[in-house]
Protein backbone atom coordinates (compact mmCIF):
# COMPACT_ATOMS: atom_id res chain seq x y z
CA UNK A 1 0.00 0.00 0.00
CA UNK A 2 1.00 3.46 -0.83
CA UNK A 3 1.95 5.77 1.36
CA UNK A 4 -0.19 9.01 1.56
CA UNK A 5 1.25 11.88 -0.18
CA UNK A 6 -1.12 14.34 0.35
CA UNK A 7 -1.08 16.02 3.75
CA UNK A 8 -3.91 18.53 5.81
CA UNK A 9 -2.37 20.91 7.29
CA UNK A 10 -5.95 21.71 9.17
CA UNK A 11 -7.27 18.52 10.29
CA UNK A 12 -9.86 16.72 7.72
CA UNK A 13 -11.89 15.86 10.39
CA UNK A 14 -11.92 18.98 11.70
CA UNK A 15 -12.76 20.57 7.78
CA UNK A 16 -15.57 18.18 7.85
CA UNK A 17 -17.55 19.69 10.42
CA UNK A 18 -18.15 22.78 7.70
CA UNK A 19 -19.43 20.99 4.97
CA UNK A 20 -23.19 21.98 4.63
CA UNK A 21 -26.58 19.85 3.90
CA UNK A 22 -25.49 19.01 0.78
CA UNK A 23 -22.27 17.43 1.72
CA UNK A 24 -20.55 20.75 -0.08
CA UNK A 25 -18.03 23.02 1.19
CA UNK A 26 -18.36 26.61 0.50
CA UNK A 27 -14.65 28.49 0.49
CA UNK A 28 -13.25 31.97 -0.40
CA UNK A 29 -10.22 32.87 -1.74
CA UNK A 30 -8.87 36.14 -0.66
CA UNK A 31 -5.81 36.52 -2.60
CA UNK A 32 -8.14 36.41 -5.68
CA UNK A 33 -11.31 37.74 -4.60
CA UNK A 34 -13.34 34.45 -5.38
CA UNK A 35 -15.96 32.20 -4.18
CA UNK A 36 -15.81 28.56 -5.18
CA UNK A 37 -16.84 25.19 -4.31
CA UNK A 38 -15.92 21.88 -3.46
CA UNK A 39 -17.03 18.22 -3.34
CA UNK A 40 -14.39 16.56 -1.11
CA UNK A 41 -12.14 17.39 1.53
CA UNK A 42 -9.41 16.32 0.41
CA UNK A 43 -8.05 18.79 -1.10
CA UNK A 44 -9.18 21.56 1.52
CA UNK A 45 -6.28 23.43 3.14
CA UNK A 46 -3.72 19.98 2.15
CA UNK A 47 -0.69 20.08 0.27
CA UNK A 48 1.43 17.45 -1.14
CA UNK A 49 4.69 16.32 0.75
CA UNK A 50 4.01 18.84 3.75
CA UNK A 51 5.35 16.06 6.03
CA UNK A 52 7.40 14.62 3.96
CA UNK A 53 10.84 14.45 5.57
CA UNK A 54 13.94 12.27 5.45
CA UNK A 55 14.77 9.09 6.99
CA UNK A 56 17.96 7.98 8.68
CA UNK A 57 19.06 6.19 5.49
CA UNK A 58 18.38 9.54 3.39
CA UNK A 59 15.01 7.83 2.31
CA UNK A 60 11.72 9.81 2.34
CA UNK A 61 8.82 9.06 4.79
CA UNK A 62 5.28 10.17 4.22
CA UNK A 63 3.91 8.55 7.11
CA UNK A 64 5.75 9.90 10.64
CA UNK A 65 5.03 13.54 10.87
CA UNK A 66 0.98 12.18 9.95
CA UNK A 67 1.07 9.32 12.55
CA UNK A 68 2.38 11.74 15.31
CA UNK A 69 -0.37 14.58 14.63
CA UNK A 70 -3.25 11.56 14.30
CA UNK A 71 -1.69 9.57 17.33
CA UNK A 72 -2.10 12.78 19.92
CA UNK A 73 -4.18 15.56 18.27
CA UNK A 74 -6.92 13.83 15.69
CA UNK A 75 -7.41 10.49 15.87
CA UNK A 76 -9.86 10.93 19.23
CA UNK A 77 -11.36 14.27 18.06
CA UNK A 78 -14.89 12.40 16.69
CA UNK A 79 -15.00 11.29 20.40
CA UNK A 80 -14.07 14.13 22.64
CA UNK A 81 -16.13 16.96 19.64
CA UNK A 82 -18.95 14.92 20.57
CA UNK A 83 -18.61 14.64 24.45
CA UNK A 84 -18.31 19.02 24.01
CA UNK A 85 -21.48 19.00 21.99
CA UNK A 86 -23.58 16.81 23.97
CA UNK A 87 -22.85 18.73 27.08
CA UNK A 88 -23.15 21.98 26.40
CA UNK A 89 -26.97 22.55 26.11
CA UNK A 90 -26.81 20.89 30.03
CA UNK A 91 -23.57 23.30 31.22
CA UNK A 92 -24.74 26.59 29.31
CA UNK A 93 -24.41 30.05 31.13
CA UNK A 94 -22.48 28.19 33.77
CA UNK A 95 -18.72 28.46 34.61
CA UNK A 96 -16.59 24.95 33.61
CA UNK A 97 -14.90 25.12 36.90
CA UNK A 98 -18.01 24.32 39.10
CA UNK A 99 -19.00 21.60 37.04
CA UNK A 100 -17.33 18.08 38.40
CA UNK A 101 -17.64 16.21 34.74
CA UNK A 102 -13.90 15.66 34.20
CA UNK A 103 -14.24 14.08 31.18
CA UNK A 104 -15.80 17.49 29.84
CA UNK A 105 -12.62 19.29 31.00
CA UNK A 106 -10.81 16.71 29.45
CA UNK A 107 -11.98 16.88 25.99
CA UNK A 108 -11.91 20.23 25.50
CA UNK A 109 -7.94 20.14 26.45
CA UNK A 110 -7.89 17.74 23.55
CA UNK A 111 -9.25 19.95 21.56
CA UNK A 112 -7.57 23.26 22.37
CA UNK A 113 -4.04 20.94 22.21
CA UNK A 114 -5.30 20.46 18.31
CA UNK A 115 -5.86 24.56 18.14
CA UNK A 116 -2.20 25.11 19.74
CA UNK A 117 -0.44 23.65 17.09
CA UNK A 118 -2.14 24.69 13.94
CA UNK A 119 -0.06 27.54 12.92
CA UNK A 120 2.85 25.45 13.06
CA UNK A 121 1.73 22.87 10.69
CA UNK A 122 0.80 25.35 7.36
CA UNK A 123 3.29 25.77 4.60
CA UNK A 124 3.66 28.98 4.75
CA UNK A 125 4.62 29.17 8.07
CA UNK A 126 6.70 26.69 7.66
CA UNK A 127 8.15 28.25 4.04
CA UNK A 128 9.12 31.38 6.24
CA UNK A 129 10.84 29.95 8.92
CA UNK A 130 12.87 27.50 6.30
CA UNK A 131 14.11 30.94 4.52
CA UNK A 132 14.88 32.96 8.03
CA UNK A 133 16.99 29.74 8.64
CA UNK A 134 18.39 29.57 5.19
CA UNK A 135 19.44 33.57 4.86
CA UNK A 136 21.14 33.09 8.33
CA UNK A 137 22.94 29.77 6.81
CA UNK A 138 24.01 31.99 4.07
CA UNK A 139 25.32 34.56 5.83
CA UNK A 140 27.64 32.23 8.12
CA UNK A 141 28.76 29.54 5.59
CA UNK A 142 31.77 32.03 4.64
CA UNK A 143 33.45 31.95 8.23
CA UNK A 144 32.13 28.63 8.99
CA UNK A 145 34.62 25.66 10.31
CA UNK A 146 34.17 22.76 8.33
CA UNK A 147 31.77 20.87 10.72
CA UNK A 148 29.62 23.67 11.22
CA UNK A 149 29.76 23.41 6.79
CA UNK A 150 28.88 19.82 6.97
CA UNK A 151 25.56 19.86 8.63
CA UNK A 152 24.44 22.96 6.91
CA UNK A 153 25.29 21.42 3.40
CA UNK A 154 23.50 18.59 4.98
CA UNK A 155 20.06 20.92 5.82
CA UNK A 156 20.60 22.23 2.28
CA UNK A 157 20.32 18.59 0.93
CA UNK A 158 17.14 17.77 3.03
CA UNK A 159 15.46 20.62 1.71
CA UNK A 160 16.47 20.41 -1.56
CA UNK A 161 14.51 16.68 -1.39
CA UNK A 162 11.99 17.73 0.89
CA UNK A 163 9.32 20.44 0.96
CA UNK A 164 10.75 21.83 4.09
CA UNK A 165 13.22 21.46 7.20
CA UNK A 166 11.65 23.20 9.72
CA UNK A 167 9.25 20.46 11.44
CA UNK A 168 9.00 20.16 15.17
CA UNK A 169 7.56 17.83 17.83
CA UNK A 170 3.95 18.78 17.96
CA UNK A 171 3.38 17.32 21.33
CA UNK A 172 6.37 19.84 23.26
CA UNK A 173 4.70 22.64 21.06
CA UNK A 174 1.30 22.51 22.56
CA UNK A 175 2.76 21.31 25.93
CA UNK A 176 4.86 24.62 25.94
CA UNK A 177 2.29 26.98 25.09
CA UNK A 178 0.00 26.08 27.94
CA UNK A 179 2.89 25.91 30.47
CA UNK A 180 4.13 29.75 29.26
CA UNK A 181 0.39 31.18 29.44
CA UNK A 182 0.27 30.21 33.22
CA UNK A 183 -3.33 30.15 34.50
CA UNK A 184 -5.80 30.56 32.20
CA UNK A 185 -9.49 30.16 31.43
CA UNK A 186 -11.06 28.18 28.35
CA UNK A 187 -14.23 29.65 26.92
CA UNK A 188 -16.91 27.75 24.53
CA UNK A 189 -18.69 30.28 22.13
CA UNK A 190 -21.77 29.54 20.99
CA UNK A 191 -22.73 31.55 17.77
CA UNK A 192 -26.35 32.71 17.20
CA UNK A 193 -29.02 30.54 15.03
CA UNK A 194 -28.27 32.25 11.83
CA UNK A 195 -24.76 33.15 12.37
CA UNK A 196 -22.20 30.59 11.72
CA UNK A 197 -18.13 30.98 12.43
CA UNK A 198 -15.66 30.50 9.65
CA UNK A 199 -12.73 28.59 9.44
CA UNK A 200 -9.47 29.73 8.13
CA UNK A 201 -6.56 28.45 6.33
CA UNK A 202 -4.85 28.38 9.23
CA UNK A 203 -7.50 27.29 11.81
CA UNK A 204 -6.88 29.48 14.75
CA UNK A 205 -6.53 33.01 15.43
CA UNK A 206 -3.89 33.89 18.57
CA UNK A 207 -1.95 36.90 19.89
CA UNK A 208 1.23 37.40 21.46
CA UNK A 209 2.21 39.16 24.70
CA UNK A 210 5.20 39.75 27.22
CA UNK A 211 3.22 37.80 30.43
CA UNK A 212 6.45 39.11 32.67
CA UNK A 213 7.63 37.22 35.73
CA UNK A 214 4.02 36.06 37.40
CA UNK A 215 3.25 33.14 35.20
CA UNK A 216 2.43 30.44 37.81
CA UNK A 217 2.65 26.95 37.00
CA UNK A 218 2.51 24.28 39.01
CA UNK A 219 3.00 26.48 41.82
CA UNK A 220 5.90 27.80 40.32
CA UNK A 221 6.43 31.36 39.07
CA UNK A 222 8.14 31.64 36.10
CA UNK A 223 10.05 34.28 34.37
CA UNK A 224 8.93 35.52 30.78
CA UNK A 225 10.78 37.97 29.10
CA UNK A 226 9.17 37.00 25.48
CA UNK A 227 6.35 37.63 23.71
CA UNK A 228 4.01 34.64 24.15
CA UNK A 229 0.63 33.23 23.04
CA UNK A 230 -1.36 34.19 25.47
CA UNK A 231 -4.79 34.06 23.83
CA UNK A 232 -6.14 31.53 20.82
CA UNK A 233 -9.48 30.50 19.68
CA UNK A 234 -10.45 28.25 16.61
CA UNK A 235 -13.82 26.84 15.87
CA UNK A 236 -14.76 23.35 16.60
CA UNK A 237 -17.52 23.37 13.83
CA UNK A 238 -19.75 26.19 12.44
CA UNK A 239 -21.64 26.87 15.85
CA UNK A 240 -18.99 26.47 18.15
CA UNK A 241 -16.00 28.61 19.05
CA UNK A 242 -13.46 27.58 21.55
CA UNK A 243 -10.65 29.79 23.57
CA UNK A 244 -7.82 29.46 26.30
CA UNK A 245 -6.89 32.67 27.75
CA UNK A 246 -4.11 33.51 29.83
CA UNK A 247 -5.77 34.84 32.96
CA UNK A 248 -3.51 37.65 33.31
CA UNK A 249 -4.98 39.51 30.42
CA UNK A 250 -8.37 37.87 30.32
CA UNK A 251 -11.71 39.75 31.70
CA UNK A 252 -13.30 36.65 32.25
CA UNK A 253 -11.68 34.61 35.83
CA UNK A 254 -13.49 31.78 35.45
CA UNK A 255 -14.08 29.05 32.48
CA UNK A 256 -17.50 29.95 31.04
CA UNK A 257 -19.98 28.89 27.74
CA UNK A 258 -21.61 31.76 26.40
CA UNK A 259 -24.13 32.31 23.70
CA UNK A 260 -23.14 35.43 21.62
CA UNK A 261 -24.47 37.87 19.55
CA UNK A 262 -24.42 38.32 15.85
CA UNK A 263 -22.12 41.22 16.53
CA UNK A 264 -19.58 39.25 19.06
CA UNK A 265 -19.65 36.58 15.71
CA UNK A 266 -18.62 38.75 13.77
CA UNK A 267 -15.85 40.35 15.60
CA UNK A 268 -14.21 36.79 16.07
CA UNK A 269 -14.83 36.09 12.29
CA UNK A 270 -13.55 38.90 11.25
CA UNK A 271 -9.71 38.36 13.57
CA UNK A 272 -10.15 34.83 11.91
CA UNK A 273 -10.12 36.56 8.89
CA UNK A 274 -7.24 38.87 9.50
CA UNK A 275 -5.42 35.68 10.30
CA UNK A 276 -6.13 33.70 7.36
CA UNK A 277 -3.32 33.52 4.79
CA UNK A 278 -4.91 32.64 1.40
CA UNK A 279 -8.38 30.76 2.19
CA UNK A 280 -11.63 29.96 4.63
CA UNK A 281 -14.44 28.06 4.68
CA UNK A 282 -17.97 28.18 5.63
CA UNK A 283 -21.03 26.16 6.01
CA UNK A 284 -23.16 28.67 4.91
CA UNK A 285 -22.64 30.25 1.27
CA UNK A 286 -24.69 32.80 1.49
CA UNK A 287 -23.62 33.92 5.06
CA UNK A 288 -20.16 33.71 3.91
CA UNK A 289 -20.99 35.69 1.01
CA UNK A 290 -22.57 38.54 3.39
CA UNK A 291 -19.41 38.36 5.32
CA UNK A 292 -16.96 39.30 3.03
CA UNK A 293 -18.83 41.60 1.09
CA UNK A 294 -19.63 43.92 4.95
CA UNK A 295 -15.80 43.29 5.50
CA UNK A 296 -15.27 44.80 1.95
CA UNK A 297 -17.98 47.82 2.10
CA UNK A 298 -16.70 48.56 5.31
CA UNK A 299 -13.03 48.64 4.30
CA UNK A 300 -13.08 46.80 8.03
CA UNK A 301 -9.51 46.36 9.12
CA UNK A 302 -8.08 45.10 12.25
CA UNK A 303 -4.65 44.41 14.02
CA UNK A 304 -3.76 41.57 11.90
CA UNK A 305 -3.12 38.29 14.78
CA UNK A 306 0.95 38.05 15.10
CA UNK A 307 1.98 34.99 12.60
Amino acid sequence: MSEPKNHHYVPRCLIEQFKNKSNKYSLYDIERNNFYTKLSSKSIFSEIGLNTILDDNGNKNNTNIEKEINNYFEKEFPINYKIVKDLIIEFEHQPIEKFENVEFINALYYLIKLGLISDFRNPKKLKSIDDAINGMFNDIYPVSPKGLKNEIDYLRKVRALTKYNSHTDFVEVANGIIKNMGEHVISVHIAPELDYFILPDCQSSYFRKVLEDDILYNGMVLKSSNNVICWLGYPIDSKTFITIEAKKISKRKKNSILRIDSEFTFFINLQLFNSAYKNILCEDENYLKSFIDKVNTNCIKTQTVSK
